[in-house]
């Protein structure tokens, strides 16, 4: 393999144990620094990130390259993350992921240090070696969102828990098939395993580099020079092509909502109705209700729910869940808070072939839906909801889904 150039950002080496590394790793070209290199980071091959490190205003600076990172994946390259807590500074410190804001939504804090390889994992021969050095991890992962422009993601080790505390997200083909391996954090003290473990995990990583046929380019270098002299309107174009982009991935997000089940559901539910005008918390991971939605001097608590066989239907055991979430709130709130429960069901069919929404129901969920006064909504009905936001965005529009909402016992009729 030739020679590759590392960067490795946020370690708090000393200069002994630094000088040890490169000795190991002597073939290849590494920079440590504590803040930020001058050059570009795809003039690298390699990035090393070691996330707890990085709060406060490093966390916007880090957002601030998030175009050089998009470009350094494009290229094919390899960035290894230790994950922390998702915190937010300014912009949150994954937002320089692509996908950075959708998967920090799903990264659940905890903490442990058991790790189980994921023996199923076509990749666990190489990393094996690896995990047999102590970690501590601070998030776990619930389930993986769809993420727009990720090819797959290979989960590399578990908790005791099952849940995913290493994995490697790879990016689709037309997007360069950068990959990112994300890590728990090292938990050696002897000088020996952390230069051991470091040595290993970059000649682990390097095996992960495809073989990319680099077509010869005829052409003059660029001068820094030329940004000064755009051509008629191209700023305005640029806007729109990030705009179009952003719609895109926005769009690919909300059409989950169709689909997905479980606590892949949750997000799409949430953005649509972010769209609404409600101020959304994501409480799911906590063990709460789904979503939390407030407008105003409004409240209301939500539940998301799936069935995927047309043979299931929604019965009071279901309905008396999202009731039950009433009771984290004390009694004097509880009348004045709205219950709703979102459903997508017949998920392993097209929507034109389900069921009517009001068939998914027993008679007697339908009484209690009535009773304790929960709108239920369908997935479906939030799609297109969605879309006709984006046709008529006007206020008024909103406010009358909302009204209509927030006054529903039963099933939503639009």
């Amino acid at each position: 393999m030739q020679s590759k150039r590392i960067l490795w950002l946020g370690f708090y080496f000393t200069e002994n144990l630094e000088k040890e590394i490169r000795e190991g790793l002597e073939r290849h070209e590494c920079l440590f620094v504590k803040d930020f290199p001058e050059y570009a980071f795809y003039d690298f091959d390699l990035i090393l990130i070691n996330l707890p490190n990085y709060t406060g205003f490093d966390i916007e600076k880090l957002y601030e390259r998030r175009e050089e990172v998009k470009i350094f994946l494009e290229s094919g390259k390899i960035i290894v993350c230790f994950l922390a807590r998702p915190y937010s500074y300014m912009s949150g410190n994954y937002d320089w992921l692509p996908f950075g804001s959708s998967l920090s939504q799903y990264l659940h804090e905890s903490r442990g240090t058991s790790i189980i390889v994921n023996r199923e994992s076509p990749l666990s021969k190489m990393f094996e070696n690896i995990f047999k050095f102590n970690f501590e991890w601070v998030v776990d992962v619930y389930s993986f969102p769809s993420l727009y422009d990720v090819e797959k993601v290979e989960i590399l080790a578990y908790n005791r828990g099952n849940l995913p505390v290493s994995f490697l997200i790879e990016m689709k083909e037309e997007k360069g098939s950068g990959k990112i391996v994300f890590l728990p954090l090292l938990k050696e003290e002897k000088k020996e395993k952390i230069k051991g473990f470091y040595i290993s995990l970059v000649n682990t990583v390097l095996q992960l580099f495809k073989h990319r046929l680099i077509k010869p380019v005829y052409s003059t270098p660029t001068p820094d020079w030329i940004k000064d002299y755009p051509c008629f309107n191209e700023d305005k174009i640029r806007e729109k092509k990030e705009e179009c982009e952003r719609l895109l991935h926005e769009f690919f997000n909300i059409k989950r909502v169709l689909f997905e089940k479980g606590k892949n559901l949750v997000l799409p539910v949430s953005l649509i109705l972010e769209k609404l005008g409600y101020n959304t918390t994501i409480k799911e991971f906590s063990g709460q209700e789904d979503i939390e939605i407030s407008y105003g001097s409004f409240k209301g608590i939500i539940e998301v729910k799936s069935i995927e066989s047309e043979k299931r239907k929604i019965d009071k055991t279901y309905i008396g869940q999202v009731i039950a979430h009433l009771y984290n709130f004390p009694e004097e709130e509880r009348e004045e808070i709205k219950c709703i429960i979102v459903i997508n069901y017949d998920i392993e069919k097209p929507p034109i072939k389900r069921r009517k929404f009001e068939e998914i129901f027993t008679q007697r969920s339908l009484d209690i839906l009535k009773a304790a006064q929960i709108c239920a909504i369908s997935s479906l009905q939030l799609f297109d909801i969605y879309n006709k936001i984006l046709q008529d965005p006007s206020e008024e529009l909103k406010k009358r889904i909302r009204e209509k909402i927030q006054t529903t016992n039963g099933i939503l009729l639009l």
